[in-house]
């Protein structure tokens, strides 16, 4: 399972490179990697005698998985085969997460306790150097967004992923694991991580992602309040010079404040086109929940139901769902499924930060921080289960477990 797990995470250096279209939707490598490691751990799990740890906030996060199974069920029915193939494929992506959280719980034990931190590191830096090198020889994907559904982007850091968006969400996600791994580590190690995390804070900026920006700051500045409130002010400091000194970063700041303006006094000369299509799909996504307020029209239907009801453009890559994780469980699970999914990622954190409270162990505090950036990022992008952000998110919290019990 070793070898598959490390593989699976492996594939988020190649990004949208290795994904095959599927009923309008894609299915990407890592989905098939993860599915054998689901099975392989599956298998274990009914073979072996060794108890698996038990987690309040794992007990939540099963329910939601079989609802929304059972919630797949009920709404796919009706749907083409090719449809139905990718709406299954999807799903397996919940149980998979909770796969990652046991493997890097186990590999936690079986290796050397920082074998896992220096391997996720070295994926962290090879995104982002392949960001660099997007961003600096290959700033405009305008071709590539005409061949494949994405959406055009022109001087954005992007990657082989073509969404800065989401790889804003990865940078935002997993800066405070980074700065927690600075401040455990000694030597040289405490250097590189430095200098990663200096990485990951200008790859944030250069994506130019408000969601993306918007998460990192709340996330990085929840971990600096509890753990070193100094570097907040130098943390305003620097990304006021950033903004000072670029044009494009200006821009962004004006529309948010323009959007945000707009949104509170209800003004529609302000806000800008990306905003204005995010709250049109917000405002689409749930007139489609108020056909099946309480079950949904089905986990990871979305996508047909939304091109029937012309809400979204049939193979588009971003029409699998609302610009809302939160928006597009609610409308596709219904309030019970909603219900269930918060309470997952409720305890999750509440067990994260009271961990934290109780040890003082920063890692705690990091993986705390990473779920409310992530939370925050997904409420304006439909990021939470997107693979290359959710299962790593899910191993380091396995990773973070282990620590607890090995305390």
């Amino acid at each position: 399972m070793k070898w598959l797990f490390w593989l699976s995470l492996g594939t988020l250096t190649l990004g949208m490179l290795l994904r095959v279209p599927v009923g309008g939707a894609g299915i990407l490598a890592i989905d098939i990697l993860g599915a054998a490691m689901l099975f392989v751990w599956l298998i274990r799990l009914l073979t072996s005698t060794t108890k698996m740890p038990s987690f309040r906030f794992l007990a939540f996060a099963w329910c939601f998985v079989f609802f929304a199974l059972g919630s797949l069920a009920w709404g796919m029915a009706d749907l083409p085969s090719s449809s139905q193939l990718a709406a299954g494929a999807k799903w397996l992506r919940l149980p998979t997460g909770i796969a990652f959280f046991y493997a890097a719980y186990e590999l936690y034990f079986d290796t050397a306790k920082d074998h896992f931190w220096n391997a996720f590191s070295a994926i962290v830096a090879v995104v982002l150097g392949i960001g660099f090198l997007q961003f600096f020889l290959f700033p405009d994907i305008a071709v590539l967004s005409e061949a494949g559904g994405w959406d055009p982007h022109t001087g954005r850091l992007l990657g082989l992923w073509l969404d800065p968006n989401f790889v804003a969400g990865f940078c935002a996600v997993f800066f405070p694991i980074v700065v927690a791994l600075f401040y455990t580590a000694q030597g040289k190690r405490k250097t590189l991580f430095a200098l990663l995390a200096a990485v990951v804070f200008v790859a944030l900026f250069l994506t130019f992602s408000r969601s993306g920006l918007l998460a990192g700051v709340i996330g990085i500045g929840i971990f600096y309040l509890l753990y070193d409130p100094k570097w907040i002010l130098i943390g305003i400091g620097v990304m006021g010079i950033g903004i000072a000194s670029n044009e494009r970063a200006q821009q962004r700041l004006t529309e948010f404040a323009g959007t945000i303006k707009t949104i509170v006094l209800q003004d529609t000369d302000e806000i800008d086109p990306t905003a204005n299509l995010r709250i049109e799909s917000w405002s689409k996504s749930l007139g489609l929940w108020e056909a099946r307020p309480w079950v949904g029209i089905g986990y990871n239907t979305y996508r047909d139901y939304a091109v029937e009801a012309g809400v979204v453009e049939e193979g588009f890559f971003s029409g699998g769902g609302s610009d809302s994780t939160h928006i597009t469980v609610l409308v596709t699970t219904g309030i019970i499924g909603f219900v269930l999914f918060l309470a997952w990622w409720g305890a999750q954190l509440l067990w994260l930060f009271l961990s934290f409270f109780q040890s003082k162990n920063v890692l705690f505090l990091a993986g705390a921080c990473s779920v409310v950036a992530l939370f925050i990022h997904a409420v304006f992008v439909n990021s939470l289960f997107f693979p290359f952000l959710f299962y790593p998110l899910m191993a380091i919290i396995g990773v973070i477990s282990a620590h607890k019990t090995d305390e």
